[in-house]
């Protein structure tokens, strides 16, 4: 580990030093005006003056670091000049305290403790090596007569030093160097301690950043909801499912956005772990989604349970296809059935149309031959039904090549026009872009966007438009062909919409019912889908969509 701290925390060890002396310096003045008031002669006077001096020197140095801590720039050489300073000051107390006999030479100790505590082992050895400089330089000088001590300055006769000065020199400067060590020691254990708690400290920082992160990207809605019922969190796939922002809803009563969980989230009794149910929900623009709930007490680190945790997934598509399945089941018996009734019927059909045909040859009169027209007529219409009907019973496999949609729309428009189905007041537009090819059935393409087509035209009552548009897109992450019919019609309501694929289901007089159910069940088997989108008076939007690599 690098023995130079950095500059943020070499700050903060300045400020608690710059404390320490303060309180020295308070400390050495009560002490002053304790001896001052106890005991008064010319000795004691010098010594309280000192005292006073020695307070006033520290108070006026911790004023002159306070604006050099803010503006020095290398803090390592400010903390080595206050510890030179300091060092200066404790053996001018030694010398007035003594000198060789000076019972404060531990002193120096403590400004090799907090030399290394601020600058570690380099500048624990470095505080040592100038204690024992100024320490040496005093017993010396003192030893050797070069400097009177402080009795003989008071007193004026000369003092005799102890032989034993030189073992006391040794023994402190001994002390000096192994304080150093061991402070620098404990002060970079500490600082390695201090750094394992802000490591773990930015680990947990990241965790909770990592929790964030997952709440936030997961695909289900996820919402907490405090005790009082108001939401207090709406994560981005809530945010999506709902049509709501956080921003719109924080601090809201969740019953005001879910009017229709209400007795789950009054009612529900939370000893459970969690509860589930599935209900629809209607959307901030008005859509209705089916959604799957999921509810379990929201509890804080002592247990206690401040709220409740919702999650939530769009569970429209699946409900769709669990519709479609039993849709599918229930008609496959009726289709079975049926497909065998119309069986039954076709074939004395076909003896009765014959017969007639053998009347109406004989007849004469203009009157019978005209009922015979209708008898006819009526047979073929039946027939007609019954073909359909079959085809819807029991679709063809669809017989897959390569097509571009574009030409389907092209081939069914030019018959389209020229027939009867057509109407001079509906104008029809298309928009036909670049199209891939795609592996269908043509004939039963055609046959799709035909009833498609007829339907739209018998929507419209009057003048109106129909447009038709293909394009490219890309629906659950698979590239698709897309024929889109829109048309100004009389559109439909919600629940219609839901019937519309039913068999027999029709909305006009005369209609059979079948075209779209046939068109549907075509579409499936070409692992497509066939959609609308409709209000009523606002017309309806068919969608035809055919997977690029739909499997042959």
């Amino acid at each position: 580990m690098p023995e130079n701290p950095d500059r943020e925390v070499l700050h903060d060890k300045l400020k608690w030093l710059m404390l320490f002396r303060l309180i020295v310096a308070i400390i050495l003045l009560f002490t002053g005006i304790l001896i001052q008031f106890k005991e008064k002669g010319t000795v004691l006077n010098s010594v309280t003056t000192t005292i006073y001096t020695l307070a006033g020197l520290v108070f006026f140095l911790s004023i002159l670091y306070l604006p050099l801590l803010k503006h020095v720039k290398k803090l390592g050489r400010l903390a080595y000049s206050q510890t030179l300073i300091d060092i200066l000051i404790i053996t001018f107390v030694i010398y007035i305290s003594g000198g060789t006999t000076s019972p404060l030479s531990f002193l120096y100790i403590l400004t090799i403790v907090s030399s290394a505590i601020v600058t570690y082992r380099r500048g624990g050895y470095w505080s040592a090596s100038i204690s024992s400089i100024c320490y040496g330089l005093l017993v010396n000088l003192e030893y050797y007569h070069l400097m009177p001590s402080m009795a003989e300055v008071i007193t004026g006769t000369s003092q005799e030093i102890p032989g034993s000065v030189l073992y006391t020199l040794t023994a402190n400067i001994s002390a000096f160097y192994f304080v150093a060590f061991l402070s620098g020691q404990l002060a970079l254990q500490a600082q390695e301690a201090e750094d394992a708690l802000l490591k773990k400290k930015i680990d947990f920082e990241a965790l909770k950043s990592l929790n964030n992160d997952i709440v936030k990207n997961i695909t289900s809605g996820l919402m907490t909801i405090n005790n009082r019922g108001e939401i207090t969190s709406f994560n981005s796939a809530a945010e999506i499912i709902t049509g709501y922002r956080i921003d719109e809803i924080y601090g809201r009563k969740a019953l005001e956005i879910f009017p229709y969980i209400k007795n789950k989230v009054i009612n529900t009794n939370l000893t459970a772990d969690k509860t589930r149910w599935e209900s629809w929900f209607k959307r901030n623009d008005g859509k209705n989604y089916y959604l799957g709930f999921s509810m379990s007490p929201l509890k804080d680190s002592e247990g206690m349970q401040v709220g409740e945790i919702v999650i939530f997934q769009d569970l429209s598509s699946l409900k769709i296809m669990e519709d479609e399945l039993k849709k599918t089941d229930r008609l496959a018996a009726v289709g079975k059935f049926a497909a065998g009734v119309a069986h039954e019927i076709r074939n004395p059909l076909a003896s009765i149309s014959g017969s007639i045909e053998i009347l109406k040859s004989n007849l004469k009169e203009d009157y019978n031959a005209k009922l015979m027209n209708i008898v006819l007529r009526e047979i073929d219409r039946l027939n007609v039904l019954i073909t359909e009907f079959l085809n819807y019973a029991k679709p063809p496999q669809p017989d897959k090549k390569m097509i571009n949609l574009n030409d389907i729309v092209n081939e069914v428009l030019e018959i389209f026009l020229n027939s009867k189905d057509n109407r001079n007041d509906i104008i029809i537009h298309t928009t036909l872009r670049e199209m891939n090819l795609i592996p269908a059935d043509k004939d039963q393409i055609k046959q799709v966007f035909w009833n498609l087509l007829k339907n739209a035209t018998e929507a419209i009552e009057g003048i109106g438009k129909i447009d038709i548009e293909t394009s490219m897109s890309v629906d659950n992450e698979k590239k698709v062909g897309e024929l889109r019919v829109k048309d100004s019609g009389c559109g439909m309501s919600a629940e219609n919409i839901k019937k519309i694929y039913d068999p027999f289901y029709t909305s006009r007089e005369g209609g059979t019912g079948l075209g779209l159910s046939i068109a549907h069940n075509l579409v499936k088997a070409h692992g497509g889908s066939l959609t609308v989108e409709s209000l009523p008076n606002k017309g309806s939007t068919f969608t035809l969509k055919i997977p690029e690599n739909s499997p042959t």
